[in-house]
């Protein structure tokens, strides 16, 4: 459960940093 919800805010962590790139 927690390895998903981890899985989740790397995705959006990489879309946020792409977005700031």
């Amino acid at each position: 459960r927690e390895l998903k919800l981890t899985n989740i805010w790397h995705k959006l962590t990489n879309i946020w940093h792409n977005k700031l790139a």
